[in-house]
């Protein structure tokens, strides 16, 4: 295989041209090429943080799950509770493998009593529609309409007066985690009060046929406000501050969902789910590993995979680490052994072998309004 084969494998977002005209810079994420940044990564982190900032996440990827037994095969599938969700709402959870390891996280949206929306990572796309596939029952369908759809996300304080200049009052003031279909351009697409910053903010779920006028529109309505376009290297920091997790790197099919602190997105009182038995046992014996944040006290800046150790011994590896623009510190997250995970304890990160100090500290880094 060449170099120009291998080029021809990465995708490109429906948009691309435009980010190109905006002069954006690009990389290479999950099979995708995404701009990391227009201007710069902490002047789009502080317009999400002070304002609004417009991020074009359509390498998510989207299945459709539609039957009678929809409701009941996707509660068994994951780990919280879609069994009381309601039409136009939305859960986020994790979906466990039989060892309760996390193939994916996700956001599971109901549409009506027997058709969901599910959103999932967009490296996990294949494995993710593999694995749903295999666990179906007889009379549920599962449709990956990834390739045909594209989602925007309108992010920040500012977020709902963007909305509401293109798709109305109704759709502005929708709840968290609450769901509205809006005509647009002749077709319908879904307004979502959910996001991946830490802030206020609404993703736009929507056919790739109406990219370019939904993108124009959202642009022109936040041009008053100082609306900017958001690259990925802002949308790691935002995440991280408010410690947003990334599957593949704070949590994997090896890692448990209590070991990485999403103990809150699993319903116990649930007869049973994939990697329940696991859980039940791991609950009652307590994790021998644990995700926690830290500060850096030395000057260094941690990265992933960074050796972790307490005087000397090592404990763990860093999961995520960055800058973080909105507290001016260095900070990330570590996957270490639980007797060393306790606030405010001194740890090491090991940063080209040499011990630089960190503490651990209280998550998340950042709260909205902070």
């Amino acid at each position: 295989m060449t170099m120009a084969d291998l080029k021809s494998e990465v995708k490109r977002l429906p948009l691309h041209r435009f980010y190109e005209q905006a002069g954006a810079r690009f990389i290479q994420f999950a099979g995708w090429e995404v701009p990391v940044y227009f201007t710069s990564i902490i002047d789009e982190h502080d317009a999400v943080r002070k304002n609004v900032g417009l991020f074009d996440i359509s390498h998510m990827g989207e299945f459709r799950v539609r039957g009678k037994e929809a409701r009941k095969f996707l509660d068994w599938l994951v780990t919280n509770k879609v069994s009381k969700l309601t039409p136009l709402k939305a859960v986020y959870s994790p979906m466990l493998n039989e060892q309760a390891g996390i193939i994916d996280d996700l956001i599971v949206y109901e549409i009506s009593e027997e058709h969901f929306l599910v959103i999932v990572n967009a490296g996990n796309v294949a494995v993710d529609f593999a694995w749903m596939k295999s666990k179906a029952p007889a009379g549920v369908e599962v449709i990956n309409l990834s390739p045909e759809r594209g989602i925007q996300a309108v992010q920040g304080p500012n977020s709902s007066k963007v909305i509401e200049k293109v798709f109305g009052t109704k759709a502005a003031g929708i709840s968290s985690f609450t769901i509205l279909p809006v005509p647009f351009e002749g077709r319908e697409v879904i307004v979502s009060r959910t996001g991946y910053t830490g802030e206020d903010g609404f993703e736009i779920f929507y056919d790739c046929g109406i990219a370019e006028p939904l993108y124009l529109a959202l642009k022109k309505a936040g041009e008053s406000l100082g609306m900017k376009p958001i690259g990925f290297g802002a949308r790691d920091t935002l995440r991280l501050e408010a410690r947003l997790l990334l599957h593949g790197h704070d949590m994997n099919a090896t890692i448990t969902p209590l070991e990485c602190g999403l103990t809150w997105t699993i319903d116990f009182e649930k007869k049973d789910f994939i990697g329940k038995a696991r859980l039940d046992r791991e609950k009652q014996s307590g994790v021998v590993r644990k995700l926690v944040g830290f500060e850096m006290v030395d000057r260094g800046l941690a990265r992933e995979h960074y050796k972790v150790c307490s005087k000397g011994k090592e404990i763990g590896e860093v999961t995520s680490g960055s800058f973080a623009p909105s507290l001016k510190k260095n900070i990330g997250l570590a996957l270490i052994q639980s007797d060393f995970a306790k606030e405010g304890n001194e740890i090491e990160i090991m940063i080209r072998d040499q011990a630089q100090k960190a503490k651990i500290v209280k998550t998340p880094f950042y709260k909205k309004g902070q």
